[in-house]
């Protein structure tokens, strides 16, 4: 197996984590909302239930825990498999800022979580959210340089739609944010929501199968690049 055939199996590989890492997410999402319906009251103060339900049903805080955990690490270890990328790719700067990106983010989170609120630890680590999306971004832009070097128009036009979604759909949350915080869009808050909830969705299903589908073919590179290379492709 040439250099180029084992680096492109390994992004393959990679990506294959980052998509089970996804995978879970949506299970933590179902999970979570399983017990929002089995153990929140209505009329009850949501943070208040929280707690109770930390103090009365630790099992289901734990499995919601090692959900949050094993996602974060499928996330991050399949981004550090795909540092193997080829280095003609022109995709190493991005992959790299993926990676540092995403573990500050979470880096941030994780003390986030145990720091006091109103402290300059707790506020700092309220910026996680900023790297993590960063993060997001420049993985989707290592996506779209992945794409140019399999020569795959079609996976370049998917990611390039990807990139435009996200950042409008960003443009738009700002913009509400914005209006909610001086009461410009008043009764049109619930409606402005509804439609950044539906876009993160429909946003979060296409990533799911772009990345899917660029597995495939990176993985599929990596096996005809085989083949030449033992003179059998």
């Amino acid at each position: 197996m040439g250099p180029v055939s084992e680096e492109l199996r390994r992004v393959g590989t990679g990506l294959r984590l980052v998509f089970l890492g996804l995978v879970v997410v949506i299970l933590n999402a179902v999970a979570a909302i399983a017990v929002a319906v089995a153990f929140l009251r209505p009329g009850r103060d949501p943070s208040a239930m929280i707690s109770a339900i930390s103090r009365d049903h630790p099992t289901a805080v734990m499995v919601l825990l090692g959900l949050w955990v094993l996602s974060n690490v499928l996330a991050i270890t399949g981004k550090v498999y795909c540092l193997s990328i080829p280095a003609t790719s022109g995709a190493t700067p991005m992959i790299l800022m993926a990676v540092a990106c995403s573990g500050i983010g979470l880096a941030l989170n994780v003390v986030g979580q145990s720091a006091e609120l109103g402290t300059a630890v707790a506020e700092f680590a309220g910026t996680s959210p900023v790297f993590t999306i960063a993060g997001y971004l420049f993985f989707v832009r290592f996506l779209r340089r992945l794409a140019l070097f399999l020569g795959s128009t079609r996976l370049m036009a998917r990611t390039r739609m990807l990139q435009v979604g996200s950042v409008g759909l960003m443009v738009v949350y700002l913009v509400a944010a914005l209006g909610h915080s001086s009461g410009i869009f008043g009764a049109a808050t619930v409606l402005v929501a509804l439609m950044l909830a539906v876009g993160g969705l429909i946003l979060f299903g296409l990533y799911l199968l772009l990345i899917h589908e660029i597995r495939r073919t990176t993985e599929g590179a990596a096996e005809y690049m085989v083949g030449r290379e033992d003179g059998t492709g």
